[in-house]
């Protein structure tokens, strides 16, 4: 849930590497912290260290595929950005389409908002019942669970300050 937030103008003057690494940043960052919290869970047999490793292996599997096929994912606009796929097609309908608060909001609309904070909720809540089935030891769930709080309340302020310019 890390993101990176950038400026068009400075967008538009980086180089094609420098742009794809920024659009996978946010996405491999991701990966790699969740996959280390669960490989540190295993490695110090932390009761359901292992099934978390593998369900994190999983997850991460399926998010990099999903990043790379779907043309909004970080990893399809970075292969975009080194040239490595075709231009994602806009619709004119959407092209066209303004903000609902005006043009360049970046903070979400309420929708948006509802539908992340009950996704966070379903994984956090998952996880903490994985914790408490498993004996309830060392919080792993943590390591997931404040990057997560950060990132989504980060969005949520976002748009906030976006209303009060």
């Amino acid at each position: 849930m890390w993101s990176a937030l950038t400026d068009k103008a400075s967008m538009r003057q980086a180089g094609r590497w420098a742009r794809a690494a920024m659009f996978a940043a946010g996405e491999t960052s991701t990966t790699v912290v969740s996959i280390a919290a669960a490989a540190y869970a295993a490695r110090t047999h932390t009761p359901g260290g292992h099934a978390l490793l593998a369900g994190s292996i999983l997850w991460a599997i399926a998010a990099t595929i999903t990043t790379a096929i779907v043309p909004k994912g970080d990893y399809a606009k970075a292969l975009r950005a080194l040239g490595w796929r075709k231009p994602a097609a806009a619709t004119p309908a959407r092209a066209a389409r303004q903000r609902t608060t005006g043009p360049g909001r970046r903070g979400p609309r309420g929708h948006e908002l509802r539908n992340a904070a009950a996704g966070w909720s379903a994984v956090n809540l998952a996880l903490i019942a994985a914790w408490a089935a498993g004996g309830a030891g060392f919080p792993w769930f943590v390591f997931v669970l404040v990057p997560s709080v950060i990132g989504v309340g980060s969005w949520a302020l976002q748009g906030r300050r976006q209303d009060a310019r």
